[in-house]
């Protein structure tokens, strides 16, 4: 099973002209996109069934929820995250993420999303219950 997580990303090369970060390898990306997120708004609250999602914040904070749908025990999990965090979400893993500032981020998505297709493999979630959230801020 694929597992949940949040990398920092590092530069691989720094100097006066600026730095090179290489975000993600190795992985068969069929879709990117950029979003747009003002202050206190929320995206996500949904899942994939069949696509890995990958989320890179290029400027911005995010409140993260996040839960594995799969295991019956787990607990939503509550990170804060930031500039150069790739979060890597798996397929039945709910997300949901709440912009603390203006923000902008990058998704990839494993699978094609384009046109009429982009929702097709997003499932909503109306609300998911917090009362077992597990803050890791």
């Amino acid at each position: 099973m694929e597992k949940f997580e949040i990398v920092k990303i590092k530069p691989v090369s720094e100097d006066a002209r600026g730095m090179i970060a290489e975000i993600l390898n190795n992985e068969p990306i069929l879709h990117v996109g950029i979003i747009t997120v003002k202050s206190n708004s929320i995206r996500g609250n949904h899942y994939h069934k069949n696509q890995t999602q990958y989320t890179f914040i290029i400027d911005g904070k995010f409140k993260l929820l996040i839960k594995n749908l799969k295991d019956n025990n787990a607990k939503t999990e509550q990170y804060e995250v930031d500039n150069f965090d790739l979060i890597k979400i798996p397929t039945y893993f709910y997300h949901s993420f709440e912009a603390l500032k203006d923000s902008t981020i990058l998704t990839l998505s494993t699978k094609s999303r384009e046109g009429d297709n982009y929702e097709l493999d997003t499932f909503r979630v109306k609300e998911i219950d917090n009362s077992d959230k597990t803050s890791l801020i």
